[in-house]
């Protein structure tokens, strides 16, 4: 039961953040802040693991070829749907 109101939690967080997104209005972007802002973030740089990743997307030195096509489908994700799909992932394997 833990399990699944964490996916909740995700959503209903999701959920806050696309409502702040559509109250900013057009002049902000439709989609908000999307998961390439939060990857290239500097607080990733804290993250074991993940800040190889961050670095990775900032200044590819390896792979360069799939450097332009993961950045892009980074861009395209906004954060809050991101966080909806996870949460409603995790809600789906926590209940069954």
């Amino acid at each position: 039961m833990l399990f699944t109101s964490v996916g909740v939690i995700c959503i209903a967080l999701g959920l806050v953040m696309l409502a702040a997104d559509a109250l900013k209005g057009r002049d902000s972007g439709w989609r908000g802040r999307s998961l390439y802002d939060l990857m290239t973030s500097p607080w990733m740089d804290s993250i074991p693991g993940l800040d190889a990743l961050a670095d990775w997307l900032r200044r590819p030195r390896t792979g360069v070829f799939l450097n332009a096509p993961i950045s892009f489908m980074l861009d395209f994700v906004p954060q809050s749907v991101a966080l909806i799909v996870v949460g409603g992932i995790i809600v789906w394997k926590g209940l069954r």
